[in-house]
């Protein structure tokens, strides 16, 4: 057999030289500011042109053009100056108009209010809860304590003055409201 030449593997991949970006993550940014350092550039590129323009580098071309430096600024000073006032002016003047401006004020409240348990719920509350019960959940099975005796069923509806339950062997029973002493959840016992 002829003798092989082994070989480097001919597999060549050339990575470019790329530096990776390093994420500033308190960074903030500000469009207002931005915008003053454009226009400050951008005045700065004017003198700039104007300094190129003169060929002579005489006290007096450097007084105006220093001058017209200080100018700008000035002027840019003011006018962001009135800018911010004027802004100011027009939030009080909304804040005063608006009828919402006295809840702005306040603290802010949480998004969810706390639900009372069903312990410390009342009779009507403890009947409206069960009638708006999740659907995606069973009933649940209560014992509902009269004066005439206690019956353990699910409730089924209400009226004015009665309410309906389906007790555990299939038949339905009304009450009235006002005879219903307490309502107490059990669960199905087995």
């Amino acid at each position: 057999m002829p003798k092989m030449n082994k070989k480097e593997p001919f597999f060549h991949i050339t990575q470019p030289g790329i530096q990776r970006p390093v994420p500033n993550m308190q960074e903030t940014f500000s469009s207002k500011a931005a915008e003053r350092e454009k226009k400050r550039t951008a005045s700065a590129n004017n003198v700039k042109d104007l300094n190129d323009q003169e060929t002579l580098g005489t006290k007096e071309h450097e007084e105006l053009a220093e001058n017209e430096r200080k100018e700008v600024v000035v002027k840019e000073s003011g006018k962001a100056t009135e800018l911010i006032e004027n802004y100011e002016a027009e939030n009080r003047e909304n804040e005063s108009e608006s009828s919402l401006a006295p809840h702005i004020r306040k603290r802010p409240e949480p998004s969810f209010k706390r639900l009372k348990s069903f312990k410390e719920m009342n009779t009507e509350e403890r009947i409206n809860y069960l009638l708006n019960f999740p659907i995606q959940l069973p009933p649940v099975p209560c014992v509902f304590e009269t004066e005439a005796g206690s019956f353990r069923g699910v409730l089924i509806g209400k009226t004015d003055e009665l309410i309906e339950i389906k007790l555990l062997d299939g038949k339905t029973r009304e009450l009235q409201i006002q005879s219903v002493k307490e309502i107490r959840m059990v669960g199905i016992r087995k």
